[in-house]
């Protein structure tokens, strides 16, 4: 069962044992995540939402001749009655192309476009932001992976896939 994508979308995951892989959820609408560790497992209501493409948010020039910027919102709500540390960073996002490619990203940090600030979250706790992350130019985006274990060895992976489309993918298109 381990990171076989399953047919549901925005499922709420069990902590049972088992429950790890990979899940389908909708852009926009909030999902229960499930981050396991060594010791535990934390839990939060996640919303991506209003992804788009934009240019020129590089200090550097060069930067910005080589690539755009793949930006969106996100917001992290604690459920879990522990806290949850570093749910979500830049690193918990993979970009993949209409063939399933890996789309290259790298943070984006040093623009006002970057608001989401990684953080540990008492029970009941919320944070929210904007990421930016720059992919080569040409580049479309046609699913996010978000990763909750990307600093765990557990191997109880959970992974939340959604797809660009409607607004978000003609927004992310029209860049071109």
């Amino acid at each position: 069962m381990r990171n076989q994508r399953k047919k549901k979308t925005n499922v709420s995951v069990e902590q049972s044992e088992g429950q790890y892989g990979t899940y389908n959820v909708e852009m926009g609408k909030p999902f229960e995540a499930v981050r396991s560790t060594y010791n535990d497992q934390s839990k939060a209501n996640v919303t991506i939402s209003n992804f788009r493409i934009e240019s020129d948010l590089n200090a550097e020039a060069e930067q910005n001749e080589k690539y755009d910027y793949a930006v969106f919102d996100a917001v992290v709500e604690s459920t879990g009655d522990e806290i949850n540390d570093d749910f979500m960073q830049e690193v918990s996002f993979t970009f993949y192309d209409e063939n399933g490619k890996e789309i290259e990203s790298y943070a984006l940090r040093e623009t006002q476009k970057v608001t989401f600030e990684p953080a540990d979250l008492r029970p009941n706790g919320k944070n929210e932001g904007t990421f930016a992350l720059a992919i080569p130019k040409g580049s479309v985006p046609k699913e996010i992976l978000f990763d909750t274990n990307w600093t765990s060895a557990t191997g109880n992976t959970y992974k939340y896939v959604m797809l660009i489309t409607g607004a978000h993918q003609q927004n992310a298109e029209n860049i071109r």
